[in-house]
């Protein structure tokens, strides 16, 4: 819809026009950036994985927050330490547990 015709409107519907406009060039923005699979930085340190599909870059050292359970609160939130880049934070919003099953493989879950 050109300017010409929003300007015909009520005011409430030229604010109304605007903002669903703002909403679909954002929509369009973030859906250009799902498909070449990159919401982050060249180069980042986070992305996602996809088990039949290309790494889609995340914001980096962005934050991944995890569900584990049906509570609003059992969930589980990793990034890089920004103190250490060499390591993990895990946190949970409630207490966690973690098991070393293996030289390279830990296992988290919420407390009970």
């Amino acid at each position: 819809m050109d300017e010409a015709k929003i300007a015909k409107l009520a005011k409430w519907a030229q604010a109304e026009v605007r903002a669903l406009i703002r909403r679909a060039e954002e929509a369009e923005f973030e859906n250009e950036q799902l498909r070449a699979n990159t919401f982050g930085d060249e180069g980042s340190n986070t992305y996602l994985q996809p088990y039949d599909d290309q790494p889609v870059l995340l914001p980096n050292n962005g934050l991944v927050e995890y569900r584990l359970g049906y509570g609003s609160e059992d969930r589980v939130q990793v990034h890089v330490d920004h103190r250490n880049p060499d390591r993990l934070e895990i946190r949970g919003l409630v207490g966690i547990k973690i098991y070393p099953t293996a030289s390279n493989v830990v296992m988290v879950e919420i407390a009970e």
